[in-house]
């Protein structure tokens, strides 16, 4: 298991979801125009909320969830 913080894993179970994937996905939202909340409190929430619809997002990305967060069916297909 990586001591890096950057490469550490942040679910458990997917070695890949780490701290450096998130940040990289914050800094392509910031180059493009898109601005967190300044007021801390705000911030912090909208930074949680944005790692969880990440999580869903590389799930839904790879067929093991479909967008609503259930898990997608047999072989990748979905239903919406």
């Amino acid at each position: 298991m990586p001591t890096d913080p950057v490469s550490t894993s942040l679910t458990g179970d997917d070695d890949r979801f780490t701290f450096g994937l998130v940040s990289e996905v914050i800094d392509l939202l910031e180059r493009h125009g898109y601005q967190r909340p300044t007021e801390e409190h705000a911030r912090n929430l909208a930074t949680g909320r944005t790692l969880g619809a990440l999580l869903d997002l590389v799930r839904v990305f790879e067929g093991r969830q479909d967008s609503l967060g259930r898990p997608a069916l047999e072989g990748g297909a979905t239903i919406f």
